[in-house]
């Protein structure tokens, strides 16, 4: 939870300075919250991931616009997924992305990364 909240602030932090709409703060809050539960290196289940995360939207997201941002935000901002083709992302899908690789960075991502690693037996140091 505290990347989550990390990333929100970073999000949030860039919107303001990019002047977004208060709708588009919302929509990104929306989909910092969201953005990890069907991550494949989190979940052993990606696909009832993706069904839960579509759930939550349909009962907390009015706009079906919105909702659409935040999943393609969610499907397409990993850095994984761009590797073959890239995937343009919405001015709201940049601003996540941005802050989630901010977040990624520095001491904290380091350790993320050890963390992530021992847990799956992967980081041979």
């Amino acid at each position: 939870m505290s990347h989550i909240t990390r990333v929100e602030n970073l999000a949030v932090s860039l919107a303001k300075q990019e002047k977004m709409a208060a709708l588009d703060v919302a929509t990104i809050r929306a989909a910092v919250l969201l953005h990890d539960i069907s991550d494949d290196k989190l979940t052993d289940d990606v696909a009832a991931a993706k069904q839960e995360v579509v759930r939550i939207l349909s009962e907390t997201v009015r706009s079906g616009e919105a909702r659409a941002v935040i999943l393609d935000t969610i499907e397409n901002m990993s850095y994984s997924k761009n590797l073959k083709e890239k995937h343009e992302l919405t001015a709201i899908g940049k601003i996540v992305q941005d802050a989630d690789r901010l977040d990624a960075i520095g001491a904290i991502g380091i350790a993320r990364t050890f963390y992530y690693g021992g847990s799956k037996r992967t980081c041979h140091v």
